[in-house]
């Protein structure tokens, strides 16, 4: 509870401290997560970001085009690509560890982007389906990364978009435990488990359990 408290208080320091389309931007994204983009009203929105409802739509149109504004750039896709650039430098597990770190810190820093993906990714079209993109974009980028290190001889073969899919979605569902995670306990574990997970000795496994 704590923790959740410090969080609301920091994102208010943010958007105060901003300027008034960042401001907007911000206090949209606060709200959207909390409450979902349909039960945002642009009221709502102009308040807790201080400013006339009709600069809004001054700056950003449409309440949709607000949404499409927060992630245009800095979203969760793009945080996998800088994350998987800096663990390139590294080899295997610790390349899979660094990741990991880099992406539970981001997380923390934008506590919303991982609260908007379980709102939003089964509900308002729109929103979903940018969603999905997003995540679809990252799970790509890590399954490169992890192809890339498998042929390097760093990793053993994998199924590569599975591993990738299970690796993010550990990560976002760790997020949503409100930040009482050790990011380095969670990186340390995760590349170990993952990889025995979906080894093709571990899917061989499974399979002849199943059959």
């Amino acid at each position: 509870m704590a923790a959740s408290k410090k969080k609301k208080s920091g994102a208010k320091m943010r958007i105060a401290e901003a300027g008034a389309k960042e401001r907007i931007l911000l206090a949209a994204r606060q709200l959207f997560a909390e409450r979902g983009f349909d039960s945002t009203p642009t009221k709502a929105i102009a308040e807790l970001a201080g400013v006339p409802a009709g600069l809004i739509f001054y700056h950003y149109g449409t309440k949709e085009s607000l949404l499409d504004a927060i992630f245009e750039g800095g979203n969760f896709a793009d945080a996998v690509a800088d994350a998987t650039a800096s663990g390139a430098r590294l080899e295997g597990e610790e390349s899979l560890a660094a990741i990991s770190r880099q992406l539970s810190q981001w997380l923390v820093e934008n506590h919303e982007h991982a609260r908007l993906f379980v709102k939003e990714i089964t509900s308002h079209r729109a929103t979903a389906e940018r969603l999905r993109q997003i995540r679809q974009e990252a799970v790509r980028c890590l399954a490169a990364h992890l192809e890339s290190k498998s042929a390097a001889g760093q990793l053993p073969r994998l199924d590569f978009p599975m591993a990738s899919h299970m690796f993010i979605s550990s990560i976002l569902l760790a997020a949503l435990a409100d930040g009482r995670w050790n990011a380095d306990e969670l990186a340390n574990r995760q590349a170990a488990v993952l990889l025995r997970k979906v080894s093709p000795k571990a899917t061989a496994k499974k399979a002849r359990r199943s059959s």
